[in-house]
């Protein structure tokens, strides 16, 4: 808000001109636009200032004006209807409804209402060409009539401190991608998850050879975030590349993003899976895997009754399972369920109830035990004995055993064979 003072006619044009800031050299101007000054001084409109809908005296919105509304409806009265006096109670409110809804046939124009100005902003360098517009308002208050009230408070709201915590438990009925050596389909599963800026995302272990699409993690993410309640939006401040000399400021929906992946240590992971969860308008989770379709989510629900939606803004906290989908095929399909649960924390709760990372202290709100994964899960690198034991050994073990059996009875005829000529000699001569 800028405050300025202008004696009229001699100040009567009010020039806001918008530049480029430099930090070299002088600044650009990008556009300008004029307001005449005069002319809404002296127009019967009233332009000085607009009339609001509404008579507050508390709050951002409190009245402004130097005049109350009944003292703008007697000069409106007394100046355009022949000195006609208004019958009314003494009510600002009323009044301020009455200067609302003067019909034209009073005085043949509308009086300016409350409202923000869309302006063109023009350069010099390029006479006519439009550079862009401004949004504001001007207020015109006579030094006769005393001080304004106070101005409209303008200033940004401020974001509030959230952590989002997920404690991602285990996954279900996950497709399975890779084939190993021995012909099994199995996958090498994780998570991974972020809520607004996909660079902050954070991920689980694996859990390595899931023959069923299972996978077990007892995982905690931990999201600090910025968030305005009022607008229903996160605020994230980013730069807009490496070398610009201020974070830009982002309002974005508060969106959950979750996926689940195949691990892959000597080629590019895959994808198999994802889910978005507007955390002001998520659908409620199932508490049986079996109960968990792509039904579940609003975008693919085909029955009559819509899906209930939920705050986590209200709720605080919620547990169960949600599908994954994939539509690489061109279609939605259901590539996975994801058991987690989700509590948000707000303010001095931060700090009072901490919570680590992972498994890591303070390892609280719930305690997270390693998972029980069988003894199958491991990656065959690092385990070259498990690797034998679960894979080579529970596959082909009729075939090394036969190997074994047919060896030795080789090895027994072989040296039968072997020393038979011998003895038989032995035998001869000695005889």
């Amino acid at each position: 808000m800028f405050e300025v003072k202008a004696t009229l006619p001699r100040d009567k044009d009010l020039i806001v001109r918008v530049r480029d800031y430099d930090l070299i050299g002088s600044d650009d101007t990008i556009g300008e636009t004029i307001v005449d000054l005069e002319n809404r001084f002296l127009t019967k409109c009233r332009a000085t200032v607009g009339l609001p809908q509404s008579y507050c005296t508390t709050g951002i919105c409190k009245w402004r004006d130097s005049k109350l509304p009944s003292e703008i409806l007697e000069d409106f009265c007394s100046n355009r209807m022949k000195g006609v006096a208004p019958v009314y109670a003494n009510d600002e409110r009323l009044a301020l409804h009455v200067l609302n809804t003067l019909p034209s046939e009073y005085c043949g124009y509308p009086l300016v209402v409350e409202h923000v100005e869309t302006r063109p902003l023009f350069n010099t360098l390029q006479p006519g060409i439009e550079q862009g517009k401004i949004q504001m308002w001007v207020d015109i208050f006579p030094i006769l009539l005393g001080p304004p009230g106070p101005p409209v408070d303008i200033s940004a709201r401020k974001p509030k401190n959230y952590e989002l915590r997920i404690v991602i438990w285990n996954t279900k009925d996950v497709i399975l991608e890779e084939t190993s050596i021995t012909g099994e389909k199995m996958s090498d599963i994780y998570v991974k998850g972020w809520i607004g800026n996909p660079e902050e995302k954070q991920e689980t272990d694996v859990h390595y050879r899931s023959l069923d699409g299972e996978g077990n993690f007892n995982w905690r993410f931990v999201f600090p975030f910025q968030y305005i309640p009022a607008e229903q939006c996160l605020v994230i401040h980013e730069k807009e590349h490496f070398w610009s000399l201020d974070k830009t400021e982002h309002r974005l929906p508060p969106m959950l993003t979750i996926q689940i992946w195949d691990n892959d240590k000597f080629s590019k992971d895959d994808f198999l899976g994802s889910l978005e969860l507007n955390l002001n308008s998520m659908p409620n989770p199932t508490k049986s895997s079996s109960k968990c379709t792509l039904e579940q989510l609003p975008q693919f629900h085909k029955s009559g009754n819509p899906v209930k939606l939920i705050s986590l803004f209200e709720n605080k906290r919620v547990k169960g399972f949600w599908p994954c989908f994939s539509d690489e095929s061109g279609q939605a399909d259901l590539t996975g369920k994801v058991e987690m649960e989700l509590e948000l924390v707000c303010g001095g709760d931060i700090e009072q109830k901490p919570v680590g990372k992972a498994r890591e202290d303070p390892n609280q709100f719930p305690f997270l035990d390693p998972p029980k994964r069988p003894e199958t899960s491991f990656f065959w690198f690092t385990s070259p004995w498990k690797a034998f034991k679960f894979i080579i050994w529970k596959k082909f073990k009729w075939y090394f055993i036969t190997i074994l059996v047919v060896f030795f009875i080789g090895l027994f005829l072989f040296l039968f064979f072997y020393a038979l000529p011998g003895a038989a000699a032995r035998r001869i001569v000695g005889g």
